[in-house]
């Protein structure tokens, strides 16, 4: 896999919105966010089922650019104009043809575009830059809010299932989303970019 971009802006409409590779410099920025974001992600993330401490965010970060500098995933936070980070999206290494995509914003982001912008743009990053045919994201059936960014990113359910439920508010029914690099080109020609 060539190698993931330290930073990717998010779309012309507001160009200083990009996401931003998290380094192990950052474990104070992030330890504050997951803080501040605690409350939802203790809901749907099995790894918040504990408040996370600096040690647990370092540990994070180290893998973090691990997988980095083995070219199979990355970490990014969105970071809006004068802001902070707000949010954390990532990739991870599926098999040569498929990368997973997970996400998280702080509420204090909510309904402002990132999150649906912040999908499309790895997207990019994955088809025109990694070569992948296919994506997928995975969330509980009961995290609408996860399942609403895929919609409107254009991936398309592919499959409900069932798991044990591994944090408070799942409901033990999975959905995966994908989108390929042809539908993925379809859309984009459709938009004009």
């Amino acid at each position: 896999m060539p190698r993931l971009p330290e930073t990717v802006n998010l779309d012309d409409e507001e160009p200083s919105l990009r996401l931003q590779r998290w380094r192990i410099d950052d474990v104070d920025v992030l330890l504050d966010l997951t803080l501040a974001s605690y409350d939802e992600l203790h809901e749907w993330m099995p790894w918040a089922a504990q408040r996370p401490t600096l040690s647990f965010q370092r540990q994070f970060l180290e893998e973090s650019e691990r997988r980095w500098q083995e070219d199979v995933g990355a970490d990014y936070a969105v970071v809006p104009a004068g802001n902070g980070p707000v949010g954390t999206w990532g990739f991870f290494t599926l098999n040569e043809a498929e990368l997973g995509m997970g996400y998280w914003l702080n509420h204090s982001a909510w309904g402002k575009g990132y999150a649906t912008r912040a999908t499309r743009a790895l997207a990019a990053v994955g088809f025109s830059e990694l070569g992948v045919r296919r994506i997928l994201i995975e969330c509980d059936r009961a995290n609408v809010r996860s399942e609403a960014v895929a919609r409107r990113a254009g991936f398309r359910l592919i499959e409900v299932g069932t798991a044990s439920p591994t944090a408070p508010a799942e409901s033990g029914e999975y959905s995966r989303w994908a989108l390929d690099a042809d539908r993925w080109r379809s859309t984009v020609a459709r938009r004009g970019r």
